[in-house]
């Protein structure tokens, strides 16, 4: 264990070593998280707009025939 630890903070021993490595967690981190989020909100617009399509379908189809079949 203390080897593991030996051998990251030899890697990590300089500046640019540094940043890159928080660069890429915070890189991994964000697309972890916005993930999940845009998986749920691609499902709640195609659902949305589905239901919008139907809805108007609806409306106008109904609209139509009060109006032509009398």
């Amino acid at each position: 264990m203390i080897k593991i630890l030996k051998n990251i903070k030899d890697k990590f021993s300089n500046a640019d070593n540094v940043i890159d490595g928080i660069v890429d967690i915070g890189l991994l981190v964000f697309d972890v998280l916005s993930s999940p989020i845009l998986l749920v909100m691609r499902l709640v617009r195609y659902y949305l707009k589905k239901w919008i399509k139907t809805f108007i379908k609806t409306f106008l189809k109904k609209t139509y025939h009060k109006i032509y079949d009398k």
